[in-house]
Formats: structure tokens, C-alpha cells, sequence
């Protein structure tokens, strides 16, 4: 089913947008069926890559509707797999993309510097910097539908090894692009720790899983102040590994900083 909306964009295709309303994520219940042809060319793609049997083809949800109303954004979402996934970050399959939504956050430190990640070697993106987050899944669904704040709590303590208070966790801007296939729920989150702090506690974390036999998704901690000046910098020294809506969800920040 091709979406219902599609929510404003900017020239670039992309927007960051303050949430003004409550924004819900529900599972239709139902599976995505592609065409013949499609599928082929996905599970030849994925044969290819996962030649060394790296990754696992898990369930992926892909949004079907959207509807808005006065009060409330609500996406309703189908499943599907990751090899769908893949294969339509690099290819155009017009109504049978697969239109991922995910949950991100921004982690400021109480010394004004924001905590990005870079993607560890051994994932499908490495070395991409990006803010800690990543997609909904099958145990963050009460029922029908998902809950935002698990989703957001269990990437953060999986990625970093902190936990935050879930009452902090509320989202504050939606990431849209035009053809919708990456949204976005961005949470904002301000820590009561310090840079060093967040650090040592990454890397006991990271100790941990390394004597777990367990890979890391992040490889490193990053962190750039909340300002215009290192944002430019830090944006131009590490532009060609950036997710495409670092740099303007960054900026945003600022300027909703500056207007607090």
C-alpha cells in the first residue's frame, strides 16, 4: 500500500520538524507482499551480500499510512525483512520501497557537548556517524502498538551502556524525507553526566561485550559542542561519513538553543 500523506518538504527532500502533536506507531498486523520480480532481485542482492553469512535477515517494519490529525501523527506500519530493506536503500522500487521508521536521540551532556556515534566495521554502515537510535522491533509492541520511549531507552543502553530515566524520554522532532522511505522520531535527551563520564562509561561498556564474545555496534564516541562554530567544523571535517540528516537536525538545535 503506497502512504496516505506525505508530510511537508524542503528543497533538499529533507525536513526536521518540532513535534506539536503526540505521535503514534501502530503494526497493522500484516506482512509486506512484493511482486515477483522484486523479490527476486532482493534475495539475489542479499545472497551476494551476506555471502559470509554476517548479517541476519530479522524483521523490519516499513510504514504503509500515515494519518494525521488535529491532535496526533499516527503511522501504521507492516512487516517486512532486512534484506527489503537494503536492497531499497539503493534502488527505487516506487510503492514497494521499504520505508523504515526509527527512533534517535540527542544525548547533551551537562558540559554542552551532543554524543554521536560511529557505526563499528562489522555492521552495514561503517564508520557513518550518526545519533545514538535505531529501528522499532517486535519488543517494543504493547499490543498493537509500539512503544516509542522502550524503543529509545534500549538503543542507548545497547549502544553506550547508560540508562535514562524513561520520563525524560519524549519525543521533540520528526526527520522526514519526501519520498518518506527514513523517518525519524528524535528524542532529546539532557544528561547528568559529563563528556568524560559518558566516555568511561562507553568504554566499560564496550570491555563488557568484548569479553562476551560480542561486537559493538558503535566503535567510537564522538562529541561536538553546542554551537555554530564547532558544528561547522566538526560537519565539514567529517562530511563524507555523515547520515544526511546530521548536519540540519544540528543546526536546528542551535537555533532552538538560542531561542530557549
Amino acid at each position: 500500500m503506497g502512504i496516505l500523506l506525505c508530510l511537508e518538504k524542503n528543497m533538499n527532500n529533507l525536513r526536521i520538524q518540532k513535534v506539536k502533536k503526540k505521535i503514534s506507531v501502530t503494526y497493522s498486523g500484516t506482512s509486506t507482499v512484493l511482486s515477483i520480480e522484486n523479490q527476486r532481485k532482493i534475495t539475489s542482492n542479499w545472497n551476494f551480500i551476506n555471502n559470509k553469512k554476517r548479517y541476519f535477515n530479522g524483521d523490519i517494519y516499513t510504514v504503509n499510512q500515515i494519518c494525521s490529525t488535529q491532535n496526533e501523527i499516527t503511522f501504521s506500519v507492516s512487516r517486512t525483512d532486512y534484506a527489503h530493506y537494503l536492497y531499497s536503500s539503493n534502488h527505487n522500487l516506487q510503492e514497494e520501497d521499504c520505508k523504515i521508521i526509527f527512533t534517535s536521540a540527542v544525548l547533551l551532556t551537562n558540559d554542552n557537548k551532543i554524543i554521536l556515534g560511529k557505526m563499528g566495521t562489522n555492521t552495514s554502515s561503517p564508520n557513518r556517524i550518526q545519533c545514538i537510535g535505531g529501528n522499532i522491533d517486535a519488543n517494543d509492541l504493547e499490543e498493537n502498538k509500539f512503544n516509542l520511549q522502550d524503543s529509545i531507552y534500549r538503543e542507548i543502553n545497547e549502544e553506550i551502556g547508560i540508562s535514562v530515566p524513561k520520563n525524560k524520554l519524549t519525543p521533540t522532532y520528526l526527520k522526514t524525507d519526501s519520498h518518506m522511505k527514513y523517518t525519524a522520531i528524535i528524542f532529546c535527551v539532557n544528561l547528568e553526566k559529563s563528556w568524560p563520564d559518558i566516555k568511561n562509561l562507553f568504554q566499560k561498556h564496550t570491555n563488557v561485550l568484548s569479553s562476551m564474545n560480542r561486537s559493538p555496534e558503535l566503535q567510537n564516541l564522538l562529541s561536538v559542542n553546542l554551537n555554530n562554530e564547532s558544528i561547522t567544523d566538526f560537519c565539514k571535517k567529517n562530511k563524507s561519513h555523515l547520515v544526511d540528516y546530521l548536519q540540519p537536525l544540528l543546526n536546528t538545535l542551535v537555533l532552538d538553543k538560542k531561542y530557549e
